[in-house]
């Protein structure tokens, strides 16, 4: 993910990666879902806007899904995960 400032200018990298789209940006910086760890773990984190540093928030015990929020106030965190998957195959007989 890049910067670029709104005058023109060059490019500046803000974060490497983002995974299963798990973004928000708040006026405190932006949180978000990086790809797992060495141990194959989840964790929603956030880049500071006026440190520039990036901080774990918290560790996610299940695989992220498509989605991260985060109220106005700060204070409140939602986020999708998967917790099972699966398929159903089925068998119709003389179908028409």
């Amino acid at each position: 993910m890049l910067k670029v400032p709104v005058q023109g200018g060059d490019e500046t990298q803000v974060l490497e990666a983002v995974a299963f789209q798990g973004l928000a940006v708040t006026s405190e910086g932006i949180y978000f879902i990086p790809g797992p760890d060495l141990e194959g773990r989840y964790s929603i984190q956030l880049s500071g806007f006026a440190t520039g540093r990036t901080w774990p928030i918290l560790t996610v015990n299940a695989t992220p899904g498509g989605g991260l929020g985060v109220s106005r106030d700060g204070r409140t965190l939602l986020y999708t995960q998967i917790d099972q998957t699966g398929s159903d195959l089925m068998l119709v007989e003389n179908f028409r």
